[in-house]
This record gives structure tokens, sequence and C-alpha cells, in this order.
């Protein structure tokens, strides 16, 4: 990944909202109590375009920030991807598998492996359009991660997931 420099540009968005800092790799890792994990496989043409972090100062202090970590990838055509990373675990006893995700906007809830870790994959949008909106989140190393893209078949998606570390 490229590590450009960032000058540490900083958005507020208003009362009880999040802290938007873009920053490099380098200083979002070293904002971080935990080794900020990347894909190990994109599909062609996708290069790392952004990393911001998100902090929400009125949230109470046990609460780890920043609350999570955003790398954004994009292909030549303007087509993202993101990854989330939460540090937050769910803890031996709960599980993302199985977890009753659904909601009137999502219109597919899969239950999906990645690395040996249960996760679901879920589909947001009008149902079988090519556009939808869909995600990948499961647990890993202490952390919740979340991978999301539109224009990219499930196979792709799943690949970067089982690809990160």
């Amino acid at each position: 990944p490229v590590d450009t420099p960032s000058a540490l540009a900083t958005t507020v968005a208003g009362e009880g909202a999040a802290v938007q800092q873009t920053l490099t790799l380098t200083e979002a890792q070293a904002q971080t109590h935990f080794p900020i994990p990347q894909p190990g496989y994109l599909p062609a043409g996708y290069r790392l375009r952004a990393v911001s972090s998100y902090s929400y100062p009125e949230l109470p202090a046990w609460v780890p920030q920043p609350l999570f970590v955003e790398l954004v990838y994009e292909d030549f055509l303007g087509e993202e991807c993101r990854l989330r990373i939460y540090p937050i675990a769910l803890g031996d006893q709960a599980s993302i598998s199985g977890m009753n995700l659904e909601a009137s906007p999502i219109w597919e809830v899969r239950d999906v492996r990645v690395n040996r870790h249960p996760g679901v994959l879920l589909r947001l949008g009008s149902e079988g359009a090519e556009d939808a909106w869909q995600e990948v989140v499961w647990e890993q190393d202490d952390l919740i991660l979340a991978l999301s893209a539109t224009g990219m078949t499930d196979a792709d998606l799943l690949n970067i997931a089982r690809s990160v570390q």
C-alpha cells in the first residue's frame, strides 16, 4: 500500500458526531493499539486511496478511540471497496454467525466462513439489483472487520476478506 502524507486533515460533524481524520497508514497505525490488518488480495486495478480514523469524543472513556479505522481501495473506474476495522471483540460466548441482522433494506443475509471465523454476508438495495451494496462482517484477532463494496462479485469480496491479515 502507498503511504502518502496526510497533513492530518480533520472533519468534525457536529455535537455527538464523529471526528474523522484523514491519515496515512503509518499515522493511523500510530493511533491504534492493534496492528491494522490489510488485504493480501485485491481484484485487478484496486489500490489504497484513503485511510481515515473515526473517533467519537462523547462516548464513555472505556470505548476505544478511534472507534474504527477505514481503508478505502479504489479501481481505475472509481469503484470502491472499504475495510472498516473496529477494536471491539464479541467475546467467547458470542458470534456474528446467526445474529438477527434482518432489516428492511437488507434483502439477503448469509452465514459465511472467513479464515475459520464465522461471519455474515449482507446485501442491501433492491433485490436483484446489479449495484447492490454488499458487506462481509466477521471477527478476527479481537477485531470486528467489515468489508463492503458495490459492483463486486461475492467471490471477489470473500477472497479479499479471506486475505486480510
